[in-house]
């Protein structure tokens, strides 16, 4: 299915020009780029953004420099490990916590805020989002209109203040959206490549963990991954989870890998009456047993690791079964990129992200898919009804979230795009002629009056003209 065509036609031309100079070389100079950001308190999902932006634009254009300037909540003090390199510089700076609401920062935190300013004034572009900086940037108008892009989260168009902005583009697999960031698989993503020392001790029984012990412990335990923002989304999570281990793989021990915030003392609560619902033996909790009946029932295990490195969050999530429990858009993103069925929290900020995945499903799927149902599933309660129940044990379900996954790699993926959308505003801000050409291509195509093919061959044609093409 080529989703492309459900694009307004305008973006149809830009996402295809985009594609296109991601493919060809980097437009020469050495002007800097710039990214800037609010790190909301919610999570650290705009931080894993922004960095995903740096490491995509360093790898374009290994000769600019890229700046990230970023304010972010107090609570995320001491989290935030920039990667700073030659190439790629960071300006982090800390304000009082705020879950969800932007602040205004009418003074600016930074020591150096002058020198920001003339870094963003010199740069060649200048993006901002996905949650922009309101305040100590507002004078540089100019700039935003000649170099600046305002870049809104997934589906969730309340961050499009930034009305003197040149450019507006919203993330996300919406038909006006240019798409997310997915992540490719590599080699590394073996059980035995795990950091966590907890996560170790909990599944292997020892830090230095080898082919043996994971066989001995895939052979009898289900591990789950439930990455959500809260125990009663959790506890929701653990249901589904205890049906989809029986029916899908066979098993009745289960291990659900929780980096919880809290001290669990609701999850437990809650954790002692599954036995109402399903035949329980014991049920541990961070090494302390909780439940235990003695009747012939499920094993079920909560193993809070703490937080995770990037590169563990990303093992532990291709690696563990294939229904997950995501929290926003990073983790979301990720899940879709490894193939695997999301238990997808309904937040504010979400909804219009959710919705447009069930669309997509229910393109490439037929309505009547089994993860079409649990994708369309909003806030439930904890029992699980008899058709769920039957959508749960549908080998259908893995095959349709993978079938998901391959399509929003292939036509939804952000990483390339991003690229490609900098280079060529940097170009055509280079090459006036080139610009002129591409305007006028790209009006013939928002007419009618040539095919996307066509369009993509004449932009081809001019790039060959300034020599950006690769050989």
């Amino acid at each position: 299915m080529n989703t492309f065509l459900y694009k307004p036609i305008a973006l149809q031309f830009d996402l295809a020009l985009w594609d296109l100079m991601d493919k060809c070389k980097a437009t020469p100079g050495d002007e800097g780029i710039v990214l800037s950001s609010y790190i909301l308190g919610d999570g650290l999902g705009d931080w894993v953004h922004l960095e995903k932006e740096a490491k995509e634009l360093n790898k374009k254009f290994p000769d600019r420099q890229i700046t990230v300037i970023a304010i972010a909540a107090e609570r995320h003090r001491g989290k935030l490990q920039p990667k700073n390199n030659s190439q790629v510089r960071h300006h982090i700076e800390y304000y009082a916590d705020s879950v969800h609401c932007t602040p205004s920062i009418n003074v600016s935190p930074f020591n150096d805020h002058e020198s920001l300013i003339q870094t963003v004034k010199q740069a060649a572009a200048w993006l901002a989002g996905p949650i922009a900086i309101q305040g100590i940037f507002n004078n540089l108008k100019n700039e935003s209109m000649t170099n600046g892009f305002a870049i809104n989260e997934y589906g969730y168009k309340a961050n499009d203040k930034n009305e003197e902005f040149l450019n507006k583009v919203f993330l996300g697999i919406g038909n006006e959206e240019i798409g997310i960031y997915t992540n490719r698989i590599k080699s590394d993503y073996q059980w035995d490549k795990i950091e966590n020392h907890v996560l170790k001790e909990e599944l292997f029984h020892c830090q230095e963990v080898r082919l043996n012990h994971i066989e001995a412990y895939l052979s009898k335990i289900a591990p789950f991954f439930c990455y959500v923002s809260n125990d009663d989304i959790a506890i929701r999570f653990i249901y589904r989870a205890i049906y989809f281990a029986h029916y899908q793989s066979k098993k009745s021990y289960i291990d659900i890998i929780y980096p919880a915030k809290t001290n669990l003392k609701n999850l437990i609560e809650n954790l002692k009456h599954i036995s109402n619902t399903f035949p329980v033996s014991t049920i541990n909790v961070n090494g302390e047993k909780i439940v235990d009946t003695g009747v012939n029932g499920i094993h079920l295990r909560i193993i809070n690791p703490g937080r995770l490195t990037k590169r563990d969050f990303k093992r532990v999530m291709f690696l563990s079964s294939p229904l997950v429990g995501c929290t926003g858009n990073a983790s979301l993103g990720q899940a879709l990129s490894y193939g695997k069925i999301p238990y997808y929290e309904q937040l504010d900020q979400t909804k219009q992200t959710k919705k447009n995945l069930c669309l997509i499903a229910e393109r490439i799927c037929g309505l009547d898919s089994p993860l079409v149902y649990l994708l369309e599933a909003e806030k439930r309660f904890m029992m699980i009804d008899n058709q769920e129940r039957g959508h749960l044990r549908n080998e259908k379900l893995v095959e349709d979230a993978k079938k998901l996954g391959e399509l929003i790699k292939e036509q939804f993926t952000l990483n390339g795009r991003l690229r490609g959308m900098v280079n060529a505003h940097i170009c055509r801000t280079k090459y006036p002629k080139f610009a002129t050409a591409i305007n006028q291509i790209r009006e013939k195509f928002i007419s009618r009056d040539i095919d996307l093919f066509t369009a993509q061959e004449s932009i081809t044609n001019e790039l060959a003209k300034i020599a950006l093409l690769k050989d």
